[in-house]
Formats: structure tokens, sequence, C-alpha cells
């Protein structure tokens, strides 16, 4: 999760838009896109085998 996290950090600087993030532990991530009107978003879970599952990514930049 770690590494996934930084990840997600890199894209938001190379693409340039804040990232927010909310409710993480862990386990979970949950990003944003923290600008006004803008609709990216990321949710990941750990899973058993400690690899990350995204849930949920919503790209429109």
């Amino acid at each position: 999760m770690d590494a996934f996290r930084t990840a997600v950090k890199q894209y938001a600087i190379v693409n340039e838009f804040e990232l927010g993030t909310t409710k993480f532990d862990r386990a979970r991530f949950r990003g944003y896109c923290s600008v006004d009107g803008c609709p990216w978003k990321i949710c990941a879970r750990t899973q058993v085998d400690k690899s990350v599952r995204v849930l949920t990514l919503f790209l429109t930049l």
C-alpha cells in the first residue's frame, strides 16, 4: 500500500493537480483532485495476498 500511495502522489505531481485524501488507513486509500470541478478520484484496498486492488478509478483530466 505504501508503494501505491507513492505512485498516486507521483501521478498527481506529473499531471499537475492537487491530491486530497480522506479516510485511509494501512489497508485502504481514497484520493481525489481537490480542485473544484475536477472529477478525478481513486479508491483502493489491500487484498489478503497483500496486493492492492483499485475499487474506483475516475480519470478525466
